[in-house]
């Protein structure tokens, strides 16, 4: 699991807007979602989950944590 700063979220939104996420993490496991829920640090972000981003539209960018789900 790495998580990645500034990460663009171009490709993951439908109309294919530009906007970028503080940080962002794959999320491939349970263990994966638990190390994040158990991290002090990365719990206190607002976080949002992303599954295959076909209904989300981002307008701005977003201050904290995305998980996309890889499961």
């Amino acid at each position: 699991m790495k998580i990645q700063e500034n990460f663009q979220l171009q490709s993951y939104n439908t109309f294919g807007i530009t906007a970028s996420s503080r940080y962002f993490v794959q999320i491939s496991s349970d263990d994966d979602l638990k190390d994040i829920i158990n991290d002090k640090a990365l719990r206190a972000l607002n976080m949002m989950v992303l599954g295959g981003g076909s209904n989300i539209l981002f307008r701005n960018d977003f201050p904290g944590l995305i998980l996309k789900a890889d499961f």
